[in-house]
């Protein structure tokens, strides 16, 4: 051992010390003070048994002095193996190239990981078909969950593709300056409204005073709002027959339960389930309450119907804040969900003919691009086939550090060398203005 590892060694040893001494002792005491006696001492037990046994084996562990106490049995808890269940025998006999296991036990669950480490195994896992010439190695992965573990993006992956399609709309995203590889497809995902069936098309067909569509995605569920929520919505929605002189504004509101919320009201259809887009393509849609999920937001927009955003987390307040910004939607706080806030939200975007105009000019400009979401997609993935990765689109900026994108390594030595020319100038006539009142001063005594 060279001088380091022997420091590191005693700093570990002394840490694990005191911790034992200070921490460990007092834990491990607690359950035998509960249930055994309140002066029971588990350390002062082991100093008196004539044996202790220690789960961990002897050519495993560091050597070192121990008392003839002190009896190895590691391997104790571990069973003999048993014959693989029908599933696991299937894979690892498939695997000729091999199998690989990752388990971190029962505490330090998988799921836990940090999405940073999972794309970390995840990549670790996807780069190990070559290794053999002829065949893949198999993992098993001791995960918790059935999720979708994506693998985000590298930055070099994407910054070697020829094209990245993002989901979003030129007309409606913050206005940026990004590189010709960047391509919007927002609204890709978007079907082309389908005929309602008979039971929606009956009801807005007969709100001639104008229909509000209520939903808040597949996930935050209506049902799982607050019992204060939930009354607020319906004051909202007994509040709007008076909206219209000579007929009711109809809501229809994906509600995933059958109970009585709402169900004195005349003008309110629940529903487990809505056909959203079909809906919104509605000509008799006057608004659109929503959480602000992108593909929601999409659709409202392609439709031209305004949007009352009531954003919840992950990207809907930035969603909100943009559909905002091009007045088709006015934006309010969860934190603050009132009846009242709900009836001027409303209000609003219904009374303010501005919110209408503005969500059907942009329908209308995102209809009338010069080439369709679809025609994009396949004219680009058609070059990229052809040409691969194009190196003219790529930024000399992405392979600059942080101090190089931001001239810093050009700001800072040019304000270095002017604060130094700055002050040599400034001493250099200093100098001469005090050689010359010097001067100055000597001629006058002599005189």
């Amino acid at each position: 051992m060279n001088y380091a590892e022997r420091l590191e060694n005693f700093m570990s040893s002394l840490i694990t010390y005191v911790i034992g001494r200070m921490v460990w002792r007092t834990v491990v005491n607690e359950p035998f003070h509960k249930y055994i006696r309140p002066n029971f001492d588990i350390t002062e037990t082991i100093s008196k048994s004539t044996f202790v046994f220690v789960n961990a084996d002897e050519f495993v562990e560091f050597p070192r002095p121990i008392t003839h106490k002190i009896v190895y049995v590691g391997g104790i808890a571990v069973d003999k193996p048993k014959p693989l269940r029908k599933e696991f025998r299937k894979v690892m006999d498939a695997a000729i190239g091999g199998a690989v296991l990752i388990s971190f036990g029962s505490i330090a669950e998988s799921k836990k990981m940090t999405p940073t480490i999972k794309t970390a195994f995840v990549h670790m896992m996807r780069s190990f078909p070559q290794l053999s010439c002829l065949y893949d190695i198999q993992f098993i992965w001791k995960y918790e969950v059935n999720d979708d573990i994506a693998e985000e993006l590298p930055n070099e992956t994407i910054s070697k593709s020829t094209f990245v399609f993002v989901n979003a709309d030129e007309f409606v995203e913050f206005p940026r300056p990004i590189t010709h590889k960047i391509v919007y497809v927002g609204g890709i995902a978007v079907d082309k409204p389908k005929p309602l069936r008979k039971e929606f098309r009956k009801v807005m067909d007969a709100a001639i005073g104008g229909a509000v569509l209520i939903s808040f995605g597949s996930i935050a569920e209506s049902k799982k709002m607050t019992p204060t929520i939930k009354t607020a919505f319906v004051h909202m929605m007994r509040s709007f027959p008076q909206l219209s002189c000579l007929y009711d504004i109809q809501f229809i509101w994906k509600y995933e339960v059958n109970d009585d919320i709402a169900e004195e009201l005349p003008n309110v259809l629940k529903s487990k389930w809505i056909p959203q887009n079909d809906l919104l393509a509605h000509p008799n849609m006057r608004a659109f309450v929503s959480h602000g999920g992108m593909n929601s937001l999409t659709e409202s927009v392609r439709a031209g119907v305004p949007i009352v955003c009531i954003p919840l987390f992950g990207d809907q307040m930035r969603n909100a804040k943009m559909v905002e910004k091009r007045h088709v939607a006015v934006l309010l706080d969860k934190q603050n969900l009132t009846a009242d806030a709900l009836v001027w939200a409303l209000k609003t975007v219904l009374a303010d003919d501005s919110f209408l105009t503005s969500s059907r000019r942009l329908a209308k400009m995102i209809a009338k691009k010069p080439f369709s979401v679809e025609e994009r997609i396949v004219k680009y993935t058609e070059f990229a086939v052809e040409f691969g990765h194009v190196e003219n689109l790529d930024p000399a900026a992405r392979k600059l550090n942080f101090f190089q994108y931001y001239l810093i390594d050009v700001i800072v030595p040019l304000v270095l060398g002017l604060s130094l020319f700055i002050y040599l100038f400034v001493k250099i006539v200093i100098f001469i203005v005090r050689k010359f009142i010097f001067i100055g001063s000597s001629k006058s005594k002599l005189d």
